[in-house]
């Protein structure tokens, strides 16, 4: 994941350049709804209760594949409310989603290309992983608002009004028993994760960098590294690269499809997720706002076209993810019998 504020800041890039209509609408009436949203899947890495139940949290089963299809059911599980203001809580929420979902897809294979180009998901590789990503959470705020990360309160911008929490609950729950048949907890876990991402924004600022030197100092104790304290937003430790948006284009290779070479700066990743975005946004809100049932069928096939179903780890799809992984494997298996 990027960070919370590269998210955010995205989402918000998005909303002033999509057109003016009932969707803009939605998300100006409900900003903190959309704001959750942008978050996606990763309020649930800091829920207690999604670890209650081994391997079962949901952020994993949502980043590891079906992100798209679980938008498309919200979507249209949204769309059917008769509720009005949570038809419209949940038209912003889903816009978010949406926003986490091309960021994610975009960005991660140049997070885990640097970081992680073997996958091994060590306490050091994750180190660098929360490190970079907060480091791009700097330099993100810094270039977009002009702001440093200690002054910039994110919690503020997640204010849900009453009853907003438990629609999207309610929609994620529904949503995920279809798509994740295996995935357990229902609608308290996720209302628990809603609540938990709040406040964990919250404890993660760290406008006098006390928080981050103590944190970094006990793991350091700990675990002998920095692992955890990566994600605590504090802009005055020293970044742990040099230059984390890339803007040298330095080669790097995305871990799912090592033949490509990339020079990718953060920032064209960025835009090119923000023009797909943007397309999304508009084919949401020509099915979700339509009122002729028969055009809205094709409407419904032409946005769950758009969207598709991309890995929040790799941005592809998942025929694509097993053909590339198929197609390690047999590389690996060609170098092992000429070892032999």
């Amino acid at each position: 994941m990027p960070g919370f504020t590269t998210h955010y800041l995205f989402g918000i890039k998005a909303y002033h350049r999509l057109p003016k209509g009932p969707l803009r609408s939605c998300i100006s009436l409900c900003h903190g709804t959309y704001a959750l949203g942008e978050q996606g899947p990763d309020p649930f890495f800091f829920s207690p209760l999604s670890y209650l139940i081994r391997n079962n949290n949901p952020a994993n089963f949502m980043h590891e594949g079906g992100m798209g299809r679980l938008i498309i059911e919200m979507a249209k599980l949204g769309n059917a409310s008769r509720n009005e203001d949570e038809r419209k809580c949940l038209a912003a929420y889903i816009a978010g989603l949406l926003g986490h979902y091309e960021l994610d897809g975009a960005v991660h294979p140049y997070v885990y290309g640097v970081t992680d180009p073997n996958i091994t998901h060590s306490p050091k590789t994750l180190e660098s992983h929360f490190f970079l990503e907060n480091d791009i959470d700097c330099a993100a705020l810094k270039h977009i608002k002009g702001l440093e990360l200690k002054n910039f309160r994110m919690h503020r911008v997640l204010p849900l009004r009453l009853g907003e929490a438990g629609w999207i609950a309610n929609l994620l729950a529904k949503s995920c028993e279809k798509v994740y048949p295996a995935l357990r907890g229902g609608k308290f876990v996720m209302r628990s994760a809603i609540w938990a991402g709040k406040v964990s924004i919250w404890l993660l600022e760290d406008p006098t960098g006390r928080k981050k030197g103590i944190a970094e100092s006990l793991e350091k104790k700990l675990f002998g590294h920095a692992v955890y304290s990566g994600i605590v937003g504090s802009a005055d430790a020293k970044p742990s690269m040099a230059d984390p948006f890339n803007l040298r284009h330095l080669p790097w290779i995305n871990p799912w499809d090592k033949e490509a070479i990339n020079r990718d700066d953060v920032n064209s990743l960025m835009k090119a997720a923000g023009k797909r975005y943007l397309k999304d946004l508009i084919s949401l809100e020509k099915y979700y706002f339509c009122k002729d049932e028969d055009k809205k069928k094709l409407l419904f096939d032409e946005f769950s076209e758009t969207i598709g179903n991309r890995s929040l780890h790799s941005g592809l799809e998942p025929i694509l993810s097993e053909t590339v992984l198929l197609e390690k494997a047999k590389e690996h298996i060609g170098k092992i019998k000429i070892n032999q």
